[in-house]
């Protein structure tokens, strides 16, 4: 397991969170403006993405209690 200091983790969460916005814009956003018709898989699965990496962004600035 890798250990950061609040800093790295603070960078690692905005990082997480921008991936995330990218993939869901990707997958979500680029069939409005495509050609073919609209996928509710590749809506599921931008969202889902969206979500894990958000929610691991959240879990990399969640606080410990050391004692």
């Amino acid at each position: 397991m890798v250990r950061l200091g609040r800093r790295r983790r603070d960078v690692a969460a905005q990082a997480l969170r921008e991936v995330g916005n990218l993939v869901g814009a990707a997958l979500v956003l680029g069939q409005f403006v495509s050609r073919e018709p609209l996928s509710l898989t590749r809506l599921l699965i931008g969202l889902a993405t969206w979500l894990a990496f958000v929610s691991a962004a959240v879990f990399c600035t969640e606080e410990h209690n050391d004692g």
